[in-house]
């Protein structure tokens, strides 16, 4: 755009001094000075968005360093030269070229982190330093969806944006750097040196150059498999591990895992589960065996096997052919049966003796030469009246063998009528007084105090001196009746440090409880009590007035005189005013229509301290107190209908 002239002259004859002229093309000359120093500069050599100078050291620049979570910019012996592209005008490139001479403490970074180091330049050419962990990229249009804070150096417009949250914003800035940080210092510095440094750094260069070409993300996978001392290798990339069940396995996939099964016993024993098929395949006659040849061969005599065929187990022999006298020994092949017994006979048969099957405890006379596996059934004819007969209501029973207890049965016991059973419940709660039962440890103290000590001290004061009974009522009502002394304050409203507290709960589920003080060595006697609606730790103790005190007090009134006569009922009110040469005081209220004395007299001693009167209930209570002034204020008088009646004093 052409120049407008700003401070033109006035050429006239009454127009502009000598002077004023002078000035204004002073000024104009500096406006248009600024203006040119304000205008793009172009680029070194047409470089653009980058470093073009500063410190360097071995071919790279060290113009950088940290301090803590700092880092420092210095450009105080070597200048720093930035060029910042803002895209294109009318002129052509529009480029800024920044000079930074001196050291600046620029940048603070957060700790843990790898932060993107610019330098920005105002509209009125001001620098600014700022960093974000968001990786700037360059790119030849704008996405949404990205993180806030996202830089993008349009590479058609040649200026960069910001990403607020909202929109895009056009913003003259150059990244420099790239620092790491750990918690407390710098780690790492890379300097983003020319506007392709911005996508990649010279860290992330040097990792890919270690990357084969066609490489792959790691899968999940197992490039070896290893079992016992054998080890399978993949041969390919994604090779196929094919797991084979063998006699007596179940192999099953369930919800990504793979499930083993047997039906095989442990070697510890036990019982086989499932139908059992005992069979004498393979029972041979020892004359079959060739004695006569040398060595020694192993062959199975025994197998059994479950009802769909499958082989169980065996028991096989071991023949040694060269020596006669060592013709057989037998092992267990998987060892599927709880226990076994091989026996040989005089005429060179054998048989064995097996537990396992259907629950089935199988078993052979041992006067038997039957060189079969026995059967259910047979057991059942041969020893059937061996086992023990249960007595009933009318008929006795038989000795025998005790039928064997099932799994799950171990906590049952042995009945007359030949079964494994749980006894009778004969299980009682604690006792009450409408019902029998088991006596409970505490009542079982009381009767046993009760036998001791007619006079149930012992019992009385078992919790001891200075005891802190609970709270509630119905927790203290649960101690039963007790009494304690106590030689120090430790109870809420106590009346005396010395002194017998006796506590009478009206039944042992209720919430009526009375409780009396008796006061040491005076025996003063002292009252209070709690309801569903009150709870007794809160009250306070009533003082019962005996005869010779009453008289007393009655005497001694005749020299009190009244400072107050009204009916006083709001807080924070200012009853009277007592001479400054009282030396005694006491009010009179009226709660429930019934006139009290308060809480006793008072001495001058006590002044500044809250007074409470002796009302049931603590939210119907009088406080009051005689104050540095000698005035009676009446602090609160609760929710009930009490009122303050009269002010005395002496």
């Amino acid at each position: 755009m052409p120049y407008k002239e700003k401070y033109p002259l006035n050429p006239t004859p009454h127009g502009d001094s000598t002077k004023e002229a002078v000035l204004k093309n002073r000024e104009e000359i500096k406006t248009i000075g600024n203006a040119i120093s304000m205008q793009p500069k172009g680029g070194g050599s047409g470089l653009r968005q980058r470093i073009l100078y500063g410190k360097n050291n071995g071919g790279k620049y060290s113009f950088l360093s940290g301090d803590g979570l700092s880092v420092i910019i210095d450009g105080s012996a070597i200048p720093v030269v930035l060029t910042l592209a803002d895209g294109f005008n009318e002129n052509g490139a529009k480029d800024y070229v920044e000079t930074i001479n001196k050291k600046i403490s620029a940048w603070t970074l957060p700790g843990n982190a790898t932060s993107y180091l610019f330098v920005e330049r105002s509209i009125s050419g001001a620098l600014s330093y700022d960093s974000v962990t968001v990786k700037p990229i360059f790119a030849n249009a704008l996405s949404s969806g990205i993180p806030v804070g996202s830089h993008v150096f349009n590479t058609l417009e040649q200026k960069m944006y910001m990403y607020n949250g909202v929109g895009w914003k056009s913003v003259v800035r150059v990244f420099i750097a790239a620092v790491t940080t750990n918690k407390t210092s710098i780690t790492k510095i890379e300097y983003m040196n020319n506007a392709a440094a911005v996508e990649i750094t010279e860290g992330e260069k040097e990792k890919l150059s270690g990357i084969a070409e066609g490489a792959e993300v790691n899968q999940n996978a197992f490039a070896k498999v290893k079992i016992g001392n054998k080890t399978f290798l993949a041969a390919v990339k994604q090779a196929i591990l094919e797991l084979v069940a063998g006699d007596n396995i179940l192999l099953s996939l369930e919800n990504n895992k793979v499930a083993i099964s047997s039906n095989c016993l442990p070697s510890s024993g036990g019982v086989l589960t499932g139908d059992v098929i005992n069979e004498s395949k393979y029972v041979k006659n020892a004359k079959s065996i060739d004695a006569t040849a040398t060595g020694e061969d192993e062959e199975t005599i025994v197998m059994a096997r479950d009802k769909n065929g499958q082989d169980l187990g065996c028991i096989n022999i071991l023949r040694h052919k060269s020596n006669k006298n060592v013709q057989l020994r037998n092992r267990v092949i998987n060892k599927n049966w709880s226990d076994f017994r091989l026996i040989q006979t005089d005429d060179g048969k054998y048989w064995c003796e097996l537990v396992g099957g259907a629950g089935t405890t199988l078993s052979i006379s041992p006067n038997s030469n039957n060189n079969t596996i026995p059967t259910t059934e047979w057991i059942n004819t041969f020893i059937g009246n061996y086992i023990m007969r249960g007595a009933s209501a009318t008929s006795n029973g038989a000795a025998g063998i005790v039928p064997e207890p099932k799994k799950g049965q171990q906590s049952k016991y042995f009945r007359a009528d030949g079964t494994w059973s749980m006894p009778t419940d004969t299980t009682y709660s604690t006792a009450t007084q409408t019902k029998d039962g088991l006596m409970s440890f505490s009542d079982k103290k009381i009767l046993d105090a009760v036998n001791t000590n007619p006079w149930l001290l012992d019992y009385l004061s078992r919790f001891g001196y200075n005891y802190v009974p609970p709270v509630q009522n119905a927790a203290r009502i649960k101690l039963g009746v007790f009494k304690s002394f106590y030689n120090k304050f430790v109870l809420k409203n106590q009346p005396t440090q010395y002194g017998h507290l006796l506590s009478l709960p009206d039944a042992y589920n209720g919430v009526e409880c009375f409780e009396i003080w008796i006061s040491a060595p005076d025996g003063t006697i002292y009252t209070r009590a709690g309801n569903a609606s009150k709870a007794i730790n809160d009250q306070q103790f009533q003082k019962l007035v005996n005869a010779k005190e009453f008289t007393e007090t009655i005497t001694s009134c005749m020299t009190w005189k009244k400072a107050f006569t009204g009916n006083a009922i709001n807080g924070n009110t200012n009853l009277c005013t007592l001479p400054a040469t009282w030396n005694e005081m006491y009010i009179v209220y009226k709660h429930n229509q019934v006139e009290y004395i308060s809480s006793g007299v008072i001495n001058k001693a006590q002044k500044g301290v809250t007074i409470w009167t002796l009302a049931d209930d603590e939210d119907k209570a009088i406080r009051y107190t005689v104050n540095a002034s000698n005035e009676v204020i009446l602090i609160s008088r609760g929710q009930g209908n009490a009122s303050i009646k009269e002010v005395w004093y002496r």
